[in-house]
């Protein structure tokens, strides 16, 4: 137990001039290439092996040494190679257990990865090598987190009691309390919204910002206060701040008030690379991908990925489900099943005869299919 949820909450957040993004709903979704984002790709086979089997993986870290990718009950550790070194997995609810993973985050250099279960109120710290090291609990329910140095994390919490109540808090786990606490947002009006509220920490440019959905601003975070940094500016399709304090009984009534409009909402996903942002959002129910550059503060809309890379002259069209799952430093991620990496690239590979520099042809020649994963990097 501790008595962090005592410290005094700082409601001043300072929304100065903020940068808009402007969301092109109603123009016409683009392929992305490559060569637009990046220098070249390399492919990397997660490695097959008896016991191993990487399914429904929701988000991948990775650096030159090591890959690791989670789901809800699994942690896998690769080496950069592909490698497999360590799987964690969900086996109970006593110490330096676990039994749902909602989201972790990772230290590569003091090999060092974080995960929360969300039902146990516990965030838990392995080492690399699959040794558990710590946990404490939080007592507070938290949707998302980050790790930083010296043992700190900013957490952004909801209370287990009342689910209008959220703060985005910076804990420190060696005195297990928290130390610094907002309230930057007014949650009341969401509580029909409960249901599909989605919370994102992301980094960039050694600065943590931090988005609450449906909201459309992108706060930056320090210890000592949180600004505005970003708002998007759907035009027309913008919900009105009037229809989220209208009395909805849930979700589902709230979407069949919305949908008729086409209302723009959901903010979503942020994956930065170089000096443009990757994120999604919703409209008329659907998820809508789009890149925005933030020099000229403008979006386009994404309808695929091209991979006009790896193959001279050849362009490979990805599905329109297949989406970027992780970053790092401006590198892109994506993770394309066995046998989606072979509908793929083998017909190109025969047309042209030839193995390429990211051996493709070999990679092929391996896979089955109960293969594991291919990661293509996007590298800049």
């Amino acid at each position: 137990m501790f008595a962090g949820c005592k410290s005094t909450v700082k409601d001043a957040i300072e929304n100065g001039t903020l940068s808009t993004i402007k969301i092109k709903t109603e123009a016409e979704k683009q392929k992305l290439k490559f060569s637009e984002i990046a220098q070249k790709t390399q492919f990397i086979p997660l490695e097959t092996k008896e016991g191993l089997l990487i399914a429904g993986v929701r988000n991948a870290f990775f650096n030159d040494e090591y890959i690791i990718l989670y789901e809800t009950k699994n942690v896998w550790i690769f080496t950069r190679q592909g490698n497999h070194l360590v799987t964690l997995e969900a086996v109970g609810e006593g110490p330096g257990e676990f039994s749902y993973i909602s989201t972790i985050d990772v230290n590569f250099n003091k090999e060092e990865l974080y995960f929360i279960d969300y039902y146990k109120q516990k965030l838990l710290t392995f080492h690399f090598n699959g040794i558990f090291k710590s946990e404490f609990k939080t007592d507070l329910f938290v949707d998302d987190f980050l790790a930083l140095d010296d043992g700190k994390f900013v957490l952004f919490t909801s209370d287990p009691t009342d689910n209008t109540i959220h703060h985005v808090n910076f804990f420190n786990s060696f005195t297990q309390k928290i130390y610094s606490k907002y309230f930057p947002m007014n949650l009341k009006r969401l509580e029909f919204l409960n249901f599909w509220r989605n919370t994102n920490f992301f980094r960039w440019n050694e600065q943590i910002y931090f988005n609450l959905n449906p909201y459309d601003t992108i706060y930056s975070i320090t210890e000592e206060n949180v600004s505005g940094s970003f708002v998007a500016d759907y035009g027309k399709y913008k919900i009105p701040e009037s229809d989220y304090d209208k009395q909805f009984e849930d979700i589902m009534q709230f979407n069949k008030f919305i949908k008729p409009s086409n209302y723009a909402y959901n903010w979503d996903k942020f994956l930065p690379i170089k000096d443009k942002l990757y994120f999604t959002f919703t409209q008329n129910g659907k998820i809508i991908r789009a890149f925005a550059d933030l020099n000229t503060q403008n979006s386009r809309l994404i309808e695929t990925f091209v991979d006009d890379l790896s193959l001279p002259g050849e362009v490979i069209t990805f599905e329109d489900w297949i989406w970027p799952s992780g970053y790092d430093k401006g590198n892109l991620v994506f993770i394309l099943e066995s046998m989606d990496f072979k509908q793929l690239y083998e017909p190109k590979m025969k047309e042209l005869s030839l193995t390429s520099e990211n051996n493709i042809q070999l990679i092929l020649n391996d896979l089955s299919i109960i293969s594991n994963p291919i990661l293509v990097f996007l590298q800049q």
